[in-house]
């Protein structure tokens, strides 16, 4: 199965959010109604096979794949493993047209892209406040980005020559995050014009190429701050941001929350249960 259609009739509502993490991975889910799952895996891949599909399907690092319960699921993984996971629970039914599309499996490949962050911010909100009804918008929005992300996806498979500049000035743009970025130098650097190249870039991403490389130093200078323990000003200056207190409202403008919040939920959520 390579996709979903799906025409949702109620709003969803998270039933849990947390990360995963395990040396031996082998489940076997039974058959639910109204469930979805939307799972993010981090570290070690995994092969999932539903029943009613001859195909086994392998989900590398960096893929998102989404689970509807209509049958048995069996996932299993060789080595460590470690995933985030969204579940959430709706009125809806499988449709032919007309329905929001959702990928089985949609692969990046790398860290860098708009669902890790997004997966990760809703499952800190829903361990902050459970029943907080922006849980259900950051649902929406998500489901909503992914089905966009697939669909650019299945695009670029028919239009490649656009895609191909978007790509280049993504590379360009992480291999000089540490720079002053310039569109223009962009667009020079691709033998573009920058009015084209922002327009291909907002048309196929989403979002404009300042918001692009405002994402990216954020996630940055989180991994920096939080996996390294670098100050925010040292981190920040890393990624050409040399104000900390930018850098500070930066991050609270593109996460949600501050670095101390975000930290704090992470240590509780890493703490053994």
């Amino acid at each position: 199965m390579e996709e979903y259609q799906l025409l949702f009739h109620s709003v969803p509502t998270v039933t849990f959010a947390h990360r995963y993490a395990t040396e031996t991975y082998n489940i076997s889910s039974a058959t639910a109604e109204r469930l979805i799952e939307i799972t993010y895996v981090l570290q070690g891949g995994c092969d999932i096979w539903q029943e009613g599909c001859q195909e086994t399907v392998h989900v590398p690092p960096d893929s998102v794949f989404i689970t509807v319960y209509n049958q048995r699921v069996h996932f299993t993984a060789q080595g460590f493993h470690h995933h985030a996971t969204v579940c959430i629970r709706a009125n809806f039914q499988t449709v032919e047209n007309n329905g929001l599309v959702l990928p089985h499996v949609l692969t990046f490949g790398t860290p860098d892209n708009p669902i890790r962050p997004m997966m990760e911010q809703l499952i800190l909100q829903y361990n902050m406040a459970p029943e907080s009804p922006l849980n259900q918008a950051m649902v929406w929005e998500l489901l909503g980005k992914i089905s966009v992300l697939y669909l650019e996806e299945k695009e670029e498979r028919n239009f490649p020559g656009q895609a191909v500049y978007v790509r280049r000035a993504k590379k360009y743009i992480h291999e000089h995050i540490s720079q002053p970025l310039h569109i223009s130098d962009i667009a020079a650097y691709l033998s573009l014009s920058a009015g084209y190249l922002s327009h291909i870039f907002s048309e196929l991403e989403g979002q404009t190429l300042v918001e692009y490389i405002n994402t990216v130093r954020i996630q940055r200078v989180e991994e920096m701050v939080l996996k390294y323990g670098m100050e925010v000003r040292e981190a920040g200056m890393q990624v050409g941001l040399a104000d900390p207190d930018y850098t500070s409202r930066l991050f609270r403008r593109i996460r949600g929350c501050s670095l101390t919040e975000l930290r704090r939920v992470r240590e509780k959520l890493d703490t053994p249960k």
